[in-house]
């Protein structure tokens, strides 16, 4: 039996196609995991909720639990009004969401934000998806 040129040749080719497709499948698998991992990333924010209300909340940003206990019983516009007077610095914002069944008073979150954030007072978002820490 005796090879010719033209079958080496084929040979070869067709094992150098099969090499760059293995190849080509392998690279894309990492780009699709990638992809996952950077979608999976940490939260924009991080805060303790100072209130609740129909498809939004406040959220204080520089706050320690100590704190929220000082201050849980104030009312929320009194707190934005001492912050603007410059009593206190809370980093208060707030949040739109529409899945609220889950978040309370109190709860320790962790917020990623869908969109901008609208330079009002307080800051004003729309939060794409909100974890209570345990």
């Amino acid at each position: 039996m005796r090879l010719n040129w033209v079958n080496l040749t084929n040979m070869v080719y067709s094992k150098e196609v099969f090499i760059i497709k293995e190849i080509v499948k392998v690279l894309t698998i990492i780009i699709l995991f990638s992809f996952l991992l950077v979608a999976c990333g940490e939260s924009d924010m991080q805060g303790i909720v100072l209130d609740t209300s129909e498809g939004e909340f406040t959220l204080g940003r520089e706050l320690t639990l100590g704190e929220y206990e000082e201050i849980k019983d104030i009312s929320p516009t009194k707190l934005h009004n001492e912050e603007v007077e410059g009593k206190r610095d809370l980093g208060l914002i707030t949040l739109s969401y529409e899945d609220m069944g889950e978040i309370n008073k109190g709860d320790e979150v962790d917020v990623w934000i869908g969109g901008d954030i609208m330079e009002s007072y307080p800051p004003q978002a729309d939060a794409k998806k909100v974890s209570v820490r345990e």
